[in-house]
């Protein structure tokens, strides 16, 4: 499968497949942090996108088994190294030519364990928090607007106003996004897709009776 014509979409994609998570994606590409988790949800889901997904992972895997085989004889015969190191008491080098650990007598398991880990590019004591941010506010849901960014929904009556931002959020961004016209003009607002299609269908709605 050929790389996505967006250059959005492909980026997002790879970023998926090298182990980003998609919100952090679906924002690292330029699109907005408003509803960012559940707008990358959806464009996750797009066919296109999740087929060139699919593909990035199955290719990113092939080079994971192929360095892990390397790094596998790399590990044993460092393994071998060191426990003859052990017998003379020499320190173990690490792949930065860095002290790692320095034996003396006999090896012991738990550490040698650790030692292979550390050897093969594994990290044996990271712990990964996810902390929130309580000043980001994200709009998970674009039917909750009461403003639609570049469309002036102030002239319309409260029940022409909700009849538009409903429309809005009906219809489909034809841009590529995978989005509604609402969630689009929220998450990115310079786009020059969803603005003139919001304006029109607003100023239709005005002129209903």
């Amino acid at each position: 499968m050929p790389i996505l014509n967006n250059p959005r979409h492909e980026h997002f994609a790879t970023l998926i497949a090298s182990g980003l998570d998609p919100t952090n994606a679906y924002i690292a590409v330029g699109y907005s942090r408003k509803s960012a988790h559940a707008s990358a949800n959806r464009l996750q889901r797009n066919a296109t996108v999740s087929a060139r997904l699919t593909e990035l992972k199955v290719a990113v895997a092939e080079r994971t088994i192929e360095k892990a085989a390397v790094d596998r004889a790399w590990v044993v015969s460092r393994l071998m190294s060191n426990v003859e190191r052990c017998r003379q008491a020499e320190p173990v080098i690490d792949r930065e030519g860095k002290l790692a650990q320095r034996h003396v007598g006999l090896l012991n398991a738990e550490e040698t364990e650790l030692e292979a880990q550390v050897l093969a590019g594994l990290n044996t004591n990271a712990r990964i928090e996810r902390v929130d941010d309580p000043a980001r506010v994200r709009l998970e849901n674009a039917a909750q607007a009461t403003s639609i960014p570049g469309v002036d929904l102030t002239k319309l009556s409260p029940a022409k106003r909700t009849e538009a931002i409903k429309a809005l959020n009906a219809a489909d961004c034809t841009c590529g996004c995978g989005l509604t016209l609402a969630e689009c003009r929220i998450n990115d607002p310079d786009c020059s897709t969803s603005l003139p299609i919001a304006r029109k269908m607003v100023e239709q709605i005005a002129g209903t009776h």
